[in-house]
């Protein structure tokens, strides 16, 4: 019986030792005082070919897109506070300066659904003749979008 808890043990023990194998293009620790980070960027290994002129791996190529990330200085100074959230007939939009500004009110499927100016720093959307959908409210600054605000309509 002992024999046989060995046995299943070493059959064990061997087949956690296999891994996937890992080409690494980059990769880094870093430490402070308050943490660690540890990453790595790259493929997994899936075929090399090798022959007398070299080798070549065959892999994916995953790309990735390295964005600013905003802090909460950034987010303080918002366009306008648009409330409430969900709403059943009128959203209220209060501006933090008026600035020419106009709105977009925009369906699920990309559609305007309705549009206008914000000329005042409260302003008032109907929302009466809508459906029960989320939408889009873009505030948009010379024809350019300056802040979005996903809206549940009730």
């Amino acid at each position: 019986m002992k024999k046989i808890f060995l046995i299943f043990t070493l059959i064990g023990f061997s087949l956690q030792l296999s891994a996937q194998e890992n080409i690494l293009s980059s990769g880094s620790n870093n430490e402070s005082a308050s943490g660690k980070v540890t990453y790595s960027v790259g493929l997994i290994h899936y075929k090399e070919a090798t022959g007398t002129g070299g080798s070549a791996s065959v892999g994916a190529q995953i790309p990735f897109e390295v964005s600013e990330v905003l802090s909460i200085d950034d987010f303080s100074s918002s366009v306008a506070k648009v409330f409430p959230n969900p709403t059943d007939n009128v959203l209220n939009v209060h501006l933090t300066s008026v600035e020419n500004l106009k709105y977009q009110l925009i369906d699920l499927s990309g559609r305007k659904v309705t549009s206008g100016h914000l000329n005042a720093l409260q302003s008032k959307i109907e929302l009466t003749s809508l459906e029960t959908s989320i939408y889009i409210l873009n505030i948009l600054k010379d024809n350019t979008i300056i802040k979005s605000y996903k809206i549940s309509k009730k």
